[in-house]
């Protein structure tokens, strides 16, 4: 049985919930609803979360955290990912500057596409 929920959000994220409602046909609650759901589902169906409790750590927030730590890790010989700020706060001159601090930097550990094994012939789409 739904439960009513009543909240208060600032215009930034009033305006792009209103715009979607509008684009899609539906109130800004159903969208508001359905983003809120999406964001439940995500904490809980994290496969990484299956691993909890498995490893010993010093870290106290590693539930909390994985993500970020894993891809720390990932990318300590790559691009400081928490140094991206998220789509949302870029403007065109920190695009611009994100993608000349970053162009190459995978250049020294390339990404290779292993052996793609042998592919059934299938009827032709013409």
């Amino acid at each position: 049985m739904p439960i009513a929920l009543t909240i208060e959000i600032p215009d930034h994220i009033y305006e792009p919930l209103k715009q979607k409602a509008t684009q899609t046909g539906q109130t800004p609650e159903q969208i508001a609803s359905a983003w809120i759901e999406t964001a439940a589902k995500r904490l809980t169906d994290d496969p990484l979360l299956k691993l909890a409790g498995v490893f010993e750590s010093e870290l106290s927030d590693i539930s909390e955290r994985h993500d970020e730590y894993i891809g720390a890790q990932e990318s300590s010989s790559h691009v400081n990912m928490h140094s991206m700020p998220m789509a949302s706060e870029f403007d065109k001159a920190e695009w611009k500057n994100f993608i000349k601090e970053t162009y190459g930097s995978l250049a020294d550990n390339p990404t290779e596409r292993g052996d793609q094994g042998k592919f059934e012939i299938r009827d032709d789409f013409r």
